[in-house]
């Protein structure tokens, strides 16, 4: 699992979108020396510990090119990542509109509204109930994360997940949109699939999951 330190501040493979709407590798700010190495991997024992990092996961479902199911995963992380995770929270949207992507690499794009948090996970009041989440092009950068987590054999078959939290509005656009993970259904992590260059994507039920790590908002960072 990588750690993104800021939003503002990137990883490799956690590239934004620049405001034409193009990918713009000069904005990832950290060096490779900032990723974890190969231990660094989330634990089945956390402790009591306080969040302060996050992952966005989701299954969805895509029938004739349009989301016809989704449930969104947050895990919660302490302040070393490879200590936790802390526990899920597992949410059905309110509400899940397909919307226009801010860019062609972005192939499904999704405005998700999220029920608040139900108490079952301590530190998920704070997480985002409003997102933008989809499905695309692979990025070379995520491609890099894929041996930690053992999908590397398979990297040709899947496909990129994309993310946005902060100032998301109903029409798909976003202060800023990360590439932050990898999708795809059963046989795509299987390696038995070509994925394909433009939208839609295959109908199937698509496992979105992440390779970097997000702020926890609110904890004082």
């Amino acid at each position: 699992m990588f750690v993104l330190f800021a939003l503002s501040a990137l990883l490799p493979g956690c590239t934004p979108l620049d405001n034409a709407g193009r990918f713009d590798s000069s904005d990832t700010a950290a060096s490779g020396d900032d990723t974890a190495d190969d231990s660094d991997t989330m634990s089945a024992d956390s402790g009591a510990q306080t969040p302060s990092w996050y992952t966005v996961g989701a299954s969805a479902t895509l029938s004739g090119g349009l989301l016809t199911a989704l449930t969104v995963t947050y895990t919660l992380l302490p302040e070393t990542p490879s200590e936790g995770p802390i526990c899920d929270s597992l949410r059905a949207p309110i509400a899940a509109l397909d919307v226009a992507p801010p860019d062609p690499a972005i192939y499904h794009w999704w405005h998700v509204e999220l029920p608040g948090d139900d108490g079952g996970c301590d530190g998920a009041e704070t997480l985002p109930t409003t997102l933008l989440l989809g499905l695309g092009a692979m990025h070379p950068d995520i491609v890099a994360g894929l041996e930690a987590d053992d999908a590397e054999d398979a990297a040709s078959s899947l496909y990129g997940a994309y993310v946005a939290t902060d100032g998301v509005s109903a029409d798909g656009q976003a202060e800023t949109v990360y590439v932050y993970g990898y999708a795809g259904t059963a046989q795509d992590f299987e390696g038995q699939t070509v994925p394909v260059s433009t939208p839609p994507a295959p109908d199937g039920d698509y496992t979105l999951t992440p390779v970097y790590v997000l702020k926890l908002p609110g904890d004082g960072a």
